[in-house]
């Protein structure tokens, strides 16, 4: 008899061990997680030196659901941070078009919003675009490695793309008169033109490529049980009402929400 109380006590002592291990291990996770994203006004920028924004607010309040501490959040020029949550284990990109060619590098949670991709020129310029032909006689800047630059790469390959590392660089050159169009969401370029005291008459946009949800993408060494409960509270804050309330903060309602996939 004392035999077999011994066998049971020794198999319940490690049955909880392999338990506590499993949970430590997934607090460690969800805690030492590092969130990158890029300088894009007003979804994540720095105020005061701080990452903020609509994004960044709605990723504090998913932290406080799961009931884990803040995580690191650091910002980074776009192509580097794709780059690097790409192969580096514990990092997650923010907020990132789900396109076929990402598909297999990440995890996903979301979507968070959606964005209309655009081309927006100078009204002074008279661009007109109807069609592939007419793309291809403009220059167009992109910011490096993201959505529309992507997209024009893999759908309009003879397109004369010009990329950058960012939307304040492909500004100047469209002012400067060195590019024809700049590519981008077209939520942020309202929001970079409000934020920089430009004028809206001075612009318009002259094309729309594509509408596409975008996401949090997780590197592949993230458990999914993990990713799962992230996307779970993600998607219960949606419906109760807490993320319309985190864009009226900034002033802004939601943007719908399009589905599919995207570029």
């Amino acid at each position: 008899m004392f035999v077999a109380f011994y066998r049971l006590l020794f198999v319940m002592m490690v049955l909880f061990a392999l338990f506590e291990g499993g949970a430590m291990a997934a607090r460690a996770e969800q805690n030492g997680l590092t969130y990158i994203s890029e300088n894009c006004y007003p979804f994540c920028y720095r105020d005061d030196g701080q990452p903020a924004g609509f994004t960044v607010d709605l990723l504090h309040r998913i932290w406080t659901e799961l009931g884990q501490s803040d995580s690191s959040v650091r910002l980074l020029p776009w192509a580097r941070g794709l780059e690097m949550v790409r192969n580096e284990p514990g990092t997650v990109l923010f907020a990132a078009a789900r396109t076929p060619e990402r598909e297999r590098y990440f995890k996903w949670a979301g979507p968070i919003l959606s964005v209309r991709l655009v081309l927006m020129s100078l009204k002074e310029r008279g661009l007109k675009i109807r069609n592939e032909r007419d793309l291809e006689a403009v220059s167009i800047g992109t910011v490096r490695s993201d959505a529309v630059d992507a997209l024009l790469k893999r759908r309009y390959p003879k397109v004369r793309r010009f990329p950058v590392n960012s939307t304040e660089l492909n500004m100047r050159k469209l002012l400067s008169g060195r590019v024809d169009a700049v590519g981008h969401d077209e939520f942020a370029l309202r929001m970079y033109m409000e934020q920089h005291g430009l004028s809206p008459d001075r612009f318009e946009f002259v094309y729309v490529l594509q509408k596409t949800p975008v996401y949090f993408a997780f590197n592949r060494s993230v458990s999914d049980a993990y990713v799962k409960r992230f996307n779970a509270v993600l998607q219960r804050l949606r419906e109760s009402g807490v993320y319309s309330n985190i864009w009226s903060r900034h002033g802004m309602s939601p943007p719908p929400i399009y589905t599919g996939n995207g570029s």
